[in-house]
Protein backbone atom coordinates (compact mmCIF):
# COMPACT_ATOMS: atom_id res chain seq x y z
CA UNK A 1 0.00 0.00 0.00
CA UNK A 2 1.24 3.56 -0.87
CA UNK A 3 0.41 6.79 0.48
CA UNK A 4 -2.04 7.68 -1.74
CA UNK A 5 -3.93 4.50 -1.29
CA UNK A 6 -3.56 4.81 2.61
CA UNK A 7 -5.51 8.47 2.62
CA UNK A 8 -8.87 6.74 0.73
CA UNK A 9 -9.01 4.57 4.10
CA UNK A 10 -12.05 6.52 6.29
CA UNK A 11 -10.36 7.99 9.55
CA UNK A 12 -13.27 5.69 10.87
CA UNK A 13 -12.31 2.37 9.79
CA UNK A 14 -8.44 3.12 11.38
CA UNK A 15 -9.87 3.99 14.40
CA UNK A 16 -12.29 1.07 14.37
CA UNK A 17 -9.43 -1.19 13.67
CA UNK A 18 -7.21 0.35 16.40
CA UNK A 19 -10.02 -0.19 19.08
CA UNK A 20 -11.41 2.68 19.71
CA UNK A 21 -15.34 2.93 20.75
CA UNK A 22 -17.62 4.94 19.75
CA UNK A 23 -19.58 6.94 21.80
CA UNK A 24 -21.92 9.45 20.06
CA UNK A 25 -22.62 10.33 16.49
CA UNK A 26 -24.23 12.94 14.76
CA UNK A 27 -24.14 14.21 11.15
CA UNK A 28 -21.26 16.50 11.73
CA UNK A 29 -18.87 14.54 14.08
CA UNK A 30 -18.27 11.00 15.79
CA UNK A 31 -17.08 11.35 19.30
CA UNK A 32 -14.16 8.26 20.59
CA UNK A 33 -13.16 6.92 23.66
CA UNK A 34 -9.78 6.87 23.78
CA UNK A 35 -7.90 3.57 22.52
CA UNK A 36 -5.15 3.91 24.63
CA UNK A 37 -6.69 5.03 28.17
CA UNK A 38 -8.00 2.29 30.19
CA UNK A 39 -10.55 3.18 32.14
CA UNK A 40 -11.37 5.90 30.24
CA UNK A 41 -15.45 6.00 30.72
CA UNK A 42 -16.24 9.93 28.54
CA UNK A 43 -15.26 10.27 25.29
CA UNK A 44 -12.05 12.19 24.46
CA UNK A 45 -11.77 13.44 20.85
CA UNK A 46 -13.82 13.59 17.73
CA UNK A 47 -13.36 13.21 13.95
CA UNK A 48 -15.56 15.78 11.59
CA UNK A 49 -17.77 13.82 9.37
CA UNK A 50 -18.03 17.07 6.91
CA UNK A 51 -15.77 18.35 4.47
CA UNK A 52 -14.05 22.03 5.87
CA UNK A 53 -14.03 24.69 3.46
CA UNK A 54 -11.58 24.43 0.74
CA UNK A 55 -10.82 21.38 1.77
CA UNK A 56 -11.42 17.80 0.54
CA UNK A 57 -10.80 16.12 3.85
CA UNK A 58 -14.61 15.13 4.33
CA UNK A 59 -14.36 11.38 6.42
CA UNK A 60 -11.24 10.93 5.92
CA UNK A 61 -9.93 12.98 8.39
CA UNK A 62 -7.16 15.67 7.64
CA UNK A 63 -4.81 13.65 5.73
CA UNK A 64 -5.30 15.18 2.37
Amino acid sequence: MNIAQAKQIPLEIVLRAMGAVETKRTDREIWYKSPIREGDNDASFKVRTYALAGSSAGMRGFWS
